[in-house]
């Protein structure tokens, strides 16, 4: 086993079927983490909570679980699970994805050979329904400065492919506790503060689960209040100026507020998506 932690937030109404179908996922990789850490909310429904006691006795990495007060959001959940990896390299999983092989592998392969960068991540390709039924792609850049001419105006890193020295993120100060969402924006912006390199494989390592339920999520009042947040830390710390942050706050806006979530899944998946690799 590498020298490896997971860190898996897991929502407490998640299915055991989903949850199983990640994990296996994993135990697929052709090389193993040493760690894995759901960071669950407490409390969690007694399904999740026998699915992982299952999953624990029979896998050979540790399995550690740990919790966050139900409600506090993502932000709150990730740094609790940061704080309890043990391992020199941390790689961010959510339940409802499927890691490739190859995934950790890779990723590892490229910070060993790469000392100066301290997170790397990778394309990913949507479904929803079935992971047969490919949606959609996103396509992020491969170098570190080509990574921060886009963390101007969108993530250049996809979250949920990332994997990141541990010493890197705590530099960064961890996720911010207070992001119920947009909390990965805030992290990259953090890293760029720091002087923090990023880096991207031009390959697809992770199938996520997309569809119409993750864009109703990042709309409403409430989603674009932390979308504002990190246009602002972006302003403060000198990535943006203040005529563009307005741009971006107005454009937002409209997307996450104004508009209903048909069109909102339009602009996602037609527009900042692409439909081949």
């Amino acid at each position: 086993m590498e020298d490896i932690s997971i860190c898996m937030p897991i929502y407490y109404k998640e299915s055991a079927e989903t949850i199983r179908r990640c994990f296996d996922s994993l135990m697929k990789q052709t090389i193993l983490p040493k760690q894995i850490v759901c960071a669950l909310d407490d409390p969690s429904e007694p399904e999740v909570e026998e699915c992982l006691k299952e999953i624990k006795e029979m896998i050979e990495p540790e399995l550690v679980m740990c919790y966050c007060e139900r409600g506090r959001g993502l932000g709150a959940v990730l740094r609790t699970g940061v704080e309890h990896c043990t391992c020199s390299h941390i790689a961010r999983m959510d339940v409802d994805d499927i890691a490739l092989p190859e995934r950790l592998e890779k990723e590892k392969a490229f910070l060993d050979s790469h000392p100066d960068v301290d997170v790397v991540g990778s394309n990913i390709a949507e479904f929803e329904d079935s992971v047969d039924k490919i949606i959609a792609y996103r396509i992020v850049p491969e170098k570190d400065e080509e990574c921060k001419r886009m963390l101007k105006r969108r993530d250049p890193i996809n979250h949920m492919t990332a994997m990141y020295r541990k010493e890197s993120i705590l530099k960064a100060g961890n996720y911010a506790a207070d992001m119920k969402s947009c909390e990965d924006t805030y992290l990259w912006t953090a890293f760029y503060q720091h002087g923090l390199k990023f880096a991207n494989i031009q390959e697809n390592l992770v199938l996520v689960h997309g569809g119409g339920e993750m864009y109703q999520r990042r709309g409403g009042k409430k989603a674009y209040a932390f979308v504002k947040k990190a246009i602002m830390f972006k302003k403060e710390v000198g990535l943006i100026k203040g005529a563009e942050a307005l741009f971006q706050k107005t454009v937002n806006y409209v997307i996450l507020v104004a508009m209903p979530n048909s069109f909102r899944r339009f602009v996602y998946e037609r527009i900042l998506r692409k439909h081949r690799t």
